[in-house]
């Protein structure tokens, strides 16, 4: 994967998704990861990943979401 960098963890997969197709109606392009530990179920999560070009303007979309 070309560099990414991580603007978003949740241990909830809808949050993920929620955040993601937020990025993309901005037009940023965001991948989501699926991190979580298929042996325990127990770790990790969910990361939503952007460029770097995009990190700023996706962190104030995320805090934005959050409010």
């Amino acid at each position: 994967m070309e560099n990414r960098v991580v603007i978003y963890t949740s241990s909830n997969e809808a949050s993920a998704i929620i955040i993601r197709d937020r990025l993309a109606a901005e037009g940023i392009n965001a991948i989501m990861l699926d991190v979580k530990d298929h042996v325990t179920e127990v770790v990790g999560g969910y990361e939503v990943h952007v460029h770097p070009d995009d990190e700023v303007r996706a962190k104030a979309i995320v805090e934005q979401s959050a409010e």
